[in-house]
């Protein structure tokens, strides 16, 4: 089966005072047109579809076209809110719409159904799992809520309840998570005469009487989804949601949590066959390829410039036909065509079958994000804007079709500097300067590694700089209860 994976389209983005929603209704259309030629079963959209909680009309309009568009090409929707979205208006007609074809995510409460597809394979549960805090997640298992502190303990009962009402089917061998008598042998919390007969990691002849999980041959007895004598024992299984998982690498127009507060554990995810995550703008994948970002379809802000923008097609194969504990272990399964970080391939090289195959398409923008660096002099010479450009040979034309940050080298300002290059770049939308002036003046710094440093550590930085003292036990004690107050309304 053939997935295409989105998120962070941010439609309605204003980037620096310009309005991107002419560069989004093009790259919307370069969606299309790889849908039409593809031909994915389903497109699934991880979060922050708009830029806004309350977007401007032409970004739900032109939601509203993609989705169609989409439609009339036989493909599903399968969508879910991003920190960026109301979760409510995401959701708002979800009933009907899932009649069409167009699954968006409900506000959570706790009930995760999942959007069952199916192939010559079986089932594929695609569950969709929003943005959510710790306080969400507390208020829909108050019973667990004193177990649950941060980001990574939410999504773990979270992820727990998704297994519990997938009868555990999808749980790898060894998932702390695993639960219930259907659990395969060689699970840490599994016993003996729970196993299914016929698990590839189960031993023993037959299956035991009275398991709900058994039935004949391979079909389990009163699975819901379950149909046809073909399907195999055992769904695939897609997980659809937008958290910070440690370890990835963020650009600066993503939203921040200070002190990395939203924080969540990859190994959270382990039991599913591909976990198709949004918050991140830059792809990538983390600790295994089949947890991946995609990336936005755009660049957003000047620290994505090197960024290769691209969409992520995922094919999953026959997973009754896989052998061996590679992907038990998290790790790439032999003959995985497994994508990097910049968007190549490497093959994995083994010779057993591959469940996830993994692949991106480039996305060409209607204008690109670059920098441009040297004097006035030098950046309004023709022989420069005409000729060769950090190794590139571009035309005048296409550097007018950029958008720019100019760096000046001078160490005087120029009079008028963005009126008179915007003669030659229309398209500037940020004028620095370089030089000692502005390197001396930097006294605050640039905020590198600020997400490591608790908050208490960044205001007593604060208070220092400002006051020229470090704080005293009071004001220290008066500043550990202010944010302690803060956090606990925010978890």
């Amino acid at each position: 089966m053939k997935l295409m994976h989105l998120s962070d389209l941010h439609l309605g983005k204003r980037v620096n005072g310009f309005s991107m929603i002419d560069d989004q209704k093009y790259i919307l259309n370069q969606i299309i047109e790889i849908a039409e030629r593809e031909q994915p079963a389903a497109v699934l959209i991880a979060g922050d579809i708009y830029d806004k909680p309350l977007p401007p009309e032409d970004a739900v309009r032109l939601f509203d076209s993609f989705i169609s568009r989409l439609k009339r090409l036989g493909t599903k929707v399968i969508a879910i809110s991003g920190n960026h979205d109301s979760a409510e208006r995401i959701a708002f007609g979800n009933k009907i719409m899932n009649e069409s074809g167009v699954y968006m995510a409900p506000v959570y409460n706790g009930d995760v159904e999942p959007v069952v597809l199916r192939d010559e394979f079986g089932d594929v549960k695609v569950w969709m799992l929003p943005f959510i805090k710790p306080v969400n997640v507390k208020l829909c298992f108050p019973e667990e809520a004193d177990g649950i502190k941060t980001y990574t303990d939410a999504l773990r009962v979270a992820v727990s309840h998704i297994w519990q009402q997938s009868g555990g089917e999808g749980q790898r061998a060894g998932d702390q998570n695993a639960g219930g008598e259907g659990q395969r042998a060689g699970d840490q919390n599994a016993g003996g005469e729970g196993q299914r007969a016929g698990d590839q990691n189960a031993g023993g002849e037959g299956q035991r009487a009275g398991d709900q999980n058994a039935g004949g041959e391979g079909q389990r007895a009163g699975d819901q989804n379950a149909g046809g004598e073909g399907q195999r024992a055992g769904s695939r299984n897609v997980l659809v949601t937008h958290q910070f998982v440690t370890g990835a690498a963020r650009s600066d127009s993503e939203e921040k949590t200070v002190g990395g507060t939203d924080n969540v554990d990859a190994d959270v995810f382990d039991g599913f066959d591909y976990v198709a995550l949004g918050h991140i703008h830059g792809p990538q994948k983390i600790m295994r390829p089949e947890v991946r970002y995609c990336g936005t379809p755009l660049k957003y802000s000047f620290s994505e410039v090197s960024h290769e923008k691209s969409v992520t097609m995922v094919e999953l194969g026959d997973k009754g036909g896989l052998t061996g504990s590679g992907l038990d272990a998290g790790q790439p399964a032999g003959g995985r065509s497994e994508v990097t970080e910049a968007g190549g391939l490497t093959s994995g090289g083994a010779e057993k079958a591959s469940l996830v195959t993994i692949t991106t398409i480039p996305l060409k923008p209607l204008r690109d994000m670059r920098e441009i660096k040297g004097t006035f002099a030098e950046l309004t010479d023709p022989k420069f804007y005409g000729g060769a450009v950090a190794g590139k040979a571009d035309a005048l034309s296409d550097l007018r079709d950029c958008y720019l940050r100019v760096i000046l080298t001078d160490e005087e300002d120029v009079p008028y500097a963005i009126t008179k290059l915007r003669q030659i770049y229309p398209n500037i939308m940020i004028l620095e300067y370089d030089n000692a002036r502005t390197r001396a003046s930097g006294e605050f710094g640039d905020g590198a590694g600020e997400e490591e440093k608790k908050p208490g550590e960044i205001f007593e930085e604060f208070f220092e700089k400002q006051n020229g003292k470090e704080m005293n036990e009071e004001q220290q004690k008066i500043i550990d209860d202010a944010i302690a107050s803060v956090w606990e309304v925010r978890a």
